[in-house]
């Protein structure tokens, strides 16, 4: 499995009375065995960029993907 982070960007249209866009990080899984990707989005107010986050992502992936040998 392969792993990507995309650096973060902002949300392109977003209504809201803050001073500043939302940021959103996209994460990218490839299963090598099945030739198949995964791109996982998440706002800045649920997650941010460190380890943590990150593995909460990958814990996840593998809860819906069941892993076979």
């Amino acid at each position: 499995m392969q792993d990507s982070l995309k650096a973060g960007s902002t949300c392109p249209q977003f209504n809201s009375f803050y001073l500043r866009k939302p940021w959103v990080y996209n994460l990218g899984n490839h299963d090598c065995l099945t030739s198949q990707g995964y791109m996982y989005m998440r706002p800045e107010n649920i997650t941010k960029k460190g380890c943590d986050d990150i593995a909460s992502v990958l814990y996840k992936h593998f809860e819906k993907n069941e892993i076979k040998n």
